[in-house]
């Protein structure tokens, strides 16, 4: 009888991710992909948000994006100023 488990090992999440790769690369013939991985820094080199990614197949996979607390306000002061809209 099969199962569904909740929370698995590292080997089967492996298992999972390399079968997707796999059937996806066997479909489409392409099997490039590249890491793109971006971080926004504050003006003391502290880090401020980032997005992590992976381009393959022309489409851009984000599994991380995140904005710290202090670049919203920083964005939502400049809307402010700007009468509640971020373009120049």
């Amino acid at each position: 009888m099969h199962r569904f488990e909740p929370f698995i090992d590292e080997t089967s999440r492996k298992l999972i991710m390399d079968g997707v790769d796999l059937h996806n690369v066997a479909k489409t013939g392409l099997s490039a992909w590249y890491p793109v991985n971006f971080a926004l820094r504050g003006e003391r080199g502290d880090v401020l948000g980032g997005l992590l990614a992976n381009l393959w197949g022309n489409w851009l996979h984000v599994t991380h994006l995140w904005v710290s607390e202090a670049a919203r306000r920083w964005t939502r002061n400049i809307s402010n100023e700007r009468g509640g809209s971020l373009r120049a």
